[in-house]
């Protein structure tokens, strides 16, 4: 049964714990927005929707429309950034340059 987002919002503020539904991470999913989404389930159909792990809101989402309107989404309460993913510059920029321009950026980067 394929419910609107109005009818999922509704059952969820009466019983959130509703047995009915259940949410799910995408494991398929390429993008890292899904560390913050999981889908939502109700009576074994996959609907056309994902839940912020952080709010709670529920956004559209299918596999043909993609993750633009994850991607939109103004959560008023930030994300967790994956530190592992972001560079240090020592690790990124400089990765490419001879050892004596590498030395002279970090003496700069490190004076006060």
């Amino acid at each position: 049964m394929v419910k609107s987002k109005e009818q999922i919002e509704s059952d969820l503020k009466k019983n959130p714990y509703d047995k009915p539904y259940k949410f799910y991470k995408h494991v398929k999913g390429k993008s890292d927005i899904w560390a913050n989404f999981e889908l939502i389930m109700f009576e074994e159909a996959t609907q056309d929707f994902a839940r912020c792990i952080n709010c709670k809101s529920i956004l559209k989402y299918n596999s043909k429309s993609g993750t633009a309107s994850l991607l939109r989404h103004k959560c008023p309460i930030p994300f967790k950034v994956n530190s592992e993913k972001q560079l240090n510059l020592d690790k990124y920029a400089i990765k490419q340059l001879p050892a004596a321009k590498k030395e002279l950026i970090m003496s700069y980067s490190f004076q006060s």
